[in-house]
């Protein structure tokens, strides 16, 4: 005789002593939300839902574009996560693309808008992202990394931000000292007002094996091409974007520099005349250690943060003194070092 039974998880029924439990949430394709057997998303729908599951985990099983209502009117997409119920879980974006993401909206936001504690993004691709903000802490992949860890991860599009707002970012806006960021990359055309940077706006954290492309505006201060101000740790990063100055603290990596920075390089073009202009970073009361910038490109030539290279020495493998070639750096002929 079978007997249906109530049990936390839902209703299950019970067969020959046996009880059978349904786990599958209909909000989703497949899975229980568990690290060993995530939410798997299949659509828009679906990538919608996961704001009401801030500490599951989840992996995504398809390219998905966004260009659809109601994701790509008004405000468009509303960010998962906010500053007082933030992203714990993970998202595992299996190597799969979201597509023509759509922002118009506040504060911290990004597609995340806010995470932490052991939150982690990984293996995900934004394309076509544009992001329009009228309050501070604005990325396209996450406003606010309070903490948590994003790796392997790829962002291009465009993100603007409003005169009077700070932390502006094409990967993230502001980081955290819990936050760290790994082998990701942003090609993003980013203007904002004060803390503004091709892949972080604002960096407390750590920065590792990154880089980032585009273009990088700012209309007042800590104007760089990888972060705008950072107090945390940069090592083997580099950016090429390239740079229009703001009116003080600009450089082609970092605009303001207070922590520690290893093993970089800059090589973007920088524009403008602001005061505290640097090829690699425009004021730094931190350390900066085997790094260079790019003199012809940059048009810079100062020196105390950072040592400047012709075009021709930066393509030569033996002007990047104690750097790792064999597993972190490879360059090839008349290019640029890059990231294995």
């Amino acid at each position: 005789m079978n007997v249906a039974v109530t049990t936390p998880h839902g209703t299950a029924t019970a067969i020959n002593a046996y009880t059978y439990i349904d786990d599958t949430n209909s909000d989703f394709a497949s899975g229980d939300g568990t690290a060993g057997n995530p939410y798997v998303i299949a659509n828009a729908e679906q990538l919608d839902k996961v704001r009401n599951y801030l500490d599951s985990h989840f992996v995504l099983n398809d390219n998905l574009d966004m260009d659809v209502a109601p994701y790509n009117t008004g405000s468009g997409w509303v960010p998962i996560g906010t500053t007082s119920s933030p992203f714990t879980g993970t998202f595992d974006g299996n190597g799969k693309e979201i597509n023509s993401l759509f922002i118009n909206s506040g504060t911290s936001i990004g597609f995340f808008g806010t995470i932490t504690a052991n939150a982690k993004i990984s293996d995900l691709t934004l394309q076509r992202a544009t992001i329009n903000a009228s309050g501070s802490n604005v990325g396209i992949l996450v406003g606010y990394m309070q903490g948590g860890t994003i790796r392997d991860c790829y962002v291009e599009g465009r993100v603007t931000s409003n005169n009077g707002s700070f932390y502006t970012g094409g990967l993230v806006g502001r980081m955290g000292s819990e936050a760290t960021i790994t082998n990701s990359h942003a090609n993003v055309d980013v203007f904002g007002y004060s803390g503004v940077g091709g892949l972080v706006g604002v960096n407390d954290g750590s920065i590792q094996q990154s880089y980032s492309e585009g273009s990088v505006g700012g209309n007042f201060t800590q104007i760089g091409g990888l972060v705008g101000e950072n107090f945390g740790t940069v090592n083997q990063a580099y950016s090429l974007a390239q740079i229009t100055s703001g009116s003080t603290k600009t450089g082609g990596l970092i605009g303001d520099n207070k922590g520690n920075v290893t093993e970089t390089y800059a090589a973007g073009e920088v524009m403008g005349s602001a005061q505290d202009t640097g090829g690699l970073i425009g004021v730094s009361s931190g350390s900066v250690l085997k790094s260079y910038y790019d003199t012809d490109t940059t048009t810079m030539n100062d020196t105390g943060k950072g040592l400047p290279l012709t075009t021709a020495e930066m393509k030569n493998k033996n002007s990047f003194v104690n750097w790792d070639f064999d597993s972190v750096w490879q360059i090839d002929f008349d290019e640029y070092p890059s990231l294995r």
